[in-house]
């Protein structure tokens, strides 16, 4: 069973949580201290994580809300490394670290040359754009494509 699965069935959704934070935006481990309640922003779905804005995907978003999984104050980061541990346990992998999700999210999302968007490796979010001046191809996510710039 995929995690993903696996922790919405366990209903263990601080650690989905944690997980999708990892793997879909590819937040360091020291950084993630900065998810807690007086960080997020719930209009704009975003964090301020070292001065960047991390806007979190509408399924990260509903995690939030329907599940209160953001802490009131700033954790230690310890307490992300030992939520790593809880994952690894219910995953039944013996060996299962933080850097794991990690290198899974640098493997399967590529930034955007546009807008430098993180996304997702899958064809249904890219599009080729061809620059009519020298017949150049660019491959962009599809919102910058949507948007028609190159």
């Amino acid at each position: 069973m995929a995690l993903r699965k696996l922790l919405k069935k366990l209903e263990k959704y601080t650690l989905l949580f944690t997980f999708e934070l990892v793997y879909r935006h590819g937040i360091r481990m020291k950084d993630l201290v900065h998810a807690h309640k007086n960080n997020y922003d719930k209009n704009t779905h975003s964090f301020t994580i070292n001065q960047d804005l991390i806007k979190v995907d509408e399924d990260i978003h509903q995690l939030i809300i329907e599940h209160d999984v953001i802490p009131d104050r700033k954790l230690l980061v310890t307490t992300f490394n030992d939520r790593i541990t809880e994952i690894k346990k219910w995953f039944g992998r013996e060996y299962f670290i933080y850097k794991d999700i990690y290198q899974t999210h640098k493997l399967h999302y590529l930034p955007c040359p546009i807008c430098e968007t993180p996304t997702k490796n899958s064809p249904s979010l890219w599009a080729i754009l061809e620059y009519a001046e020298d017949d150049s191809q660019w491959l962009v996510c599809k919102s910058c494509a949507l948007r028609g710039e190159i």
